[in-house]
């Protein structure tokens, strides 16, 4: 009997998806020494009733999942571009007619992503979903996390361990890049996806100050515009109110620039008083991103000047 002689090499194998491992059982005894690799490490269990002499043929043809098969004393496993379905366990069962023996080997499939999350643009409120999937056996863990503004690095984000990422009414401070990072139990190595960028959009958050401001030709104007949403707000500063285009996300920025006749590419506008009425009336603060845009109005009332005196008149009685 062959009992007591197997071995099934490696034990285990961690590999990457779409490789293409090998296992090798060897036995002794014989003769008539018969090797095969089945899936799964239980099928084979209701044999351990059979009483030798056994019928080899009998006994190969009523094992469940047999992938190869052949009497020999040594046989290999070759398994052809594996993911995560592939992974588990394989048993190799040796057999004569004096009687069997069995041993497992086990493949893990290291993590890799198939779905990157892909950008998103939102109003604040909104839904928010980015989705990640990834393949591996054991199953993939999900780790979701977003990237720290200030120091560049990504921190996890708690609770959020699905597959999918969904950031219920989005406020204006949810803006950045978002990944995920998919592990496995006993595997070292881990995926992470491509970053995605969620963009906000300024609507509803843009808000110029003052609101009023009244100035005497040769003052200095001054008004500020603030807003929140990102990445990538752009300010404008035009003159009069605006009444700009409905657009769809993402925004190409540039283009929506191009076409303003702005006069202050900065949240802060500034600028001396000579032109009198002319240089009165309202102001249009503009925030853009690829999300969406918002303005905001500002009123600048310019004092009276006397611009002609009257001169001295001479007349007689009846003159006009």
């Amino acid at each position: 009997s062959p009992y007591g002689s197997l071995n099934a090499m490696p034990d285990t194998l961690i590999v990457s998806r779409n490789s293409s491992p090998t296992f090798t059982c060897e036995a002794s005894g014989g003769p008539n020494t018969t090797l095969a690799w089945i899936r799964g490490n239980g099928n084979y269990r209701y044999l351990q009733s059979t009483q030798p002499p056994i019928d080899i043929n009998t006994f190969i043809a009523d094992l469940l999942d047999v992938i190869v098969y052949d009497t020999a004393p040594s046989l290999e496993l070759s398994l052809e571009n594996v993911n995560g379905t592939d992974g588990g366990y394989y048993t190799c069962i040796v057999v004569n007619e004096a009687g069997y023996d069995t041993d497992n080997v086990s493949l893990l499939v290291r993590p890799q992503i198939l779905t990157n999350p892909v950008a998103q643009y939102a109003e604040v409120g909104n839904n928010v979903t980015l989705t990640c999937r990834a393949d591996s056996f054991p199953a993939p863990n999900y780790q979701w996390e977003m990237m720290n503004r200030i120091s560049g690095y990504f921190e996890p984000l708690t609770g959020q361990t699905s597959y999918v990422l969904t950031l219920a009414s989005i406020s204006y401070s949810q803006y950045g890049m978002y990944r995920c990072v998919a592990t496995a139990d006993g595997i070292e190595e881990n995926a992470t996806s491509t970053p995605a960028l969620v963009t906000v959009s300024p609507v509803g958050s843009v808000n110029a100050t003052p609101e009023y401001r009244t100035v005497s030709v040769g003052d200095t104007a001054t008004f500020t515009c603030r807003a929140q949403g990102g990445p990538g707000n752009m300010f404008r500063w035009v003159k009069g109110n605006f009444t700009g285009p409905t657009l769809t996300a993402p925004l190409d920025v540039d283009d929506f620039l191009d076409d303003l006749d702005n006069i202050s590419s900065s949240y802060f506008l500034s600028f001396t008083v000579g032109g009198g009425a002319a240089d009165g009336g309202y102001y249009t603060c503009i925030v853009v991103n690829e999300a969406g845009y918002d303005t905001d109005n500002v009123s600048l009332l310019v004092r009276p000047r006397i611009l002609t005196d009257p001169s001295p008149q001479y007349a007689e009685v009846g003159d006009d």
